[in-house]
């Protein structure tokens, strides 16, 4: 492991655009591809962003952790609220919107699907004693310099 950052953050939307930066930091001084960052910082806001709008945990905060390795970057966000049940989430028709109901256009929803897509692997497990643990694992490429050969990441 290069680099590992552990961060606790409120239970705040104005918060999620600080962990995406974080994680958009720390990429681009490893030289990582603007694509894989690009997905990373995405992948950071839609799981931060279901904490916010979803956990409610009593403690109003959840927990952050990038772990950076010479190939790839592990996110784990912890909460400490209700918990879900991601199956209903990942699978969810495309047209259904979130009253319910089949057919017209889907707002939100979108998220879990897109981090799934995003990342090589995306697990969700219990917190104990409550609350949601999502782990998500991203191999990236390294930007190449003029003679093709990967950066050293010091």
């Amino acid at each position: 492991m290069i680099a590992k950052l552990i961060m606790e953050l409120p239970e705040d939307v104005t918060q999620v655009r600080t962990a995406r930066r974080v994680g958009t930091c720390l990429l681009e001084s490893a030289s990582v591809v603007p694509q894989d960052v690009e997905d990373v910082e995405l992948v950071i806001g839609e799981i931060c962003t279901n904490v916010v709008r979803h956990a409610r945990s009593e403690q109003g905060s959840y927990r952050l952790t990038l772990e950076l390795h010479p190939d790839r970057l592990i996110v784990v966000v912890e909460d400490r609220g209700a918990g879900f049940d991601p199956s209903q989430l990942l699978f969810a028709p495309a047209t259904l919107r979130p009253d319910g109901v089949e057919g017209g256009n889907r707002f939100g929803g979108l998220g879990l699907p897109l981090a799934r897509a995003l990342t090589d692997r995306l697990i969700f497990r219990e917190t104990d004693p409550t609350g949601t643990t999502v782990y998500a694992e991203k191999v990236f490429r390294h930007a190449a310099d003029k003679t093709g050969a990967k950066e050293a990441l010091v």
